[in-house]
């Protein structure tokens, strides 16, 4: 890439930000998440709510040609309250508590 408007050009189509927008949606429908609340006094943890989530897809069909999307293009299904896959949120929350 020799002149800046190529460089522009290459800059344009790495969008980030709009590809994180698509796939999340991707996964939003796909996925149907469900918040719930605490259990115990032992999930009173400050800004507890982004890690109340669950996935709960339900079964999926046998025969592809009445869903809506083939199941080879799944997604994983995110966490969206951190928009990254489901249960990494969680872990990175656990291992950072083990340190202190």
């Amino acid at each position: 890439m020799s002149t800046r408007q190529e460089r522009l050009t290459w800059y344009r189509a790495v969008d980030a930000y709009h590809t994180c927008y698509n796939l999340s949606g991707l996964s939003a429908a796909q996925h149907t998440m469900e918040y719930y609340e605490k259990t115990s006094d032992s999930e009173s943890y400050p800004l507890s709510a982004g890690f109340r989530w669950q996935c709960h897809s339900g079964a999926e069909p046998e025969d592809h040609h009445h869903s809506l999307t083939d199941m080879t293009d799944k997604v994983l299904p995110l966490n969206p309250v951190y928009v990254i896959p489901l249960g990494l949120a969680e872990a990175a929350r656990k291992k950072c508590e083990g340190l202190s």
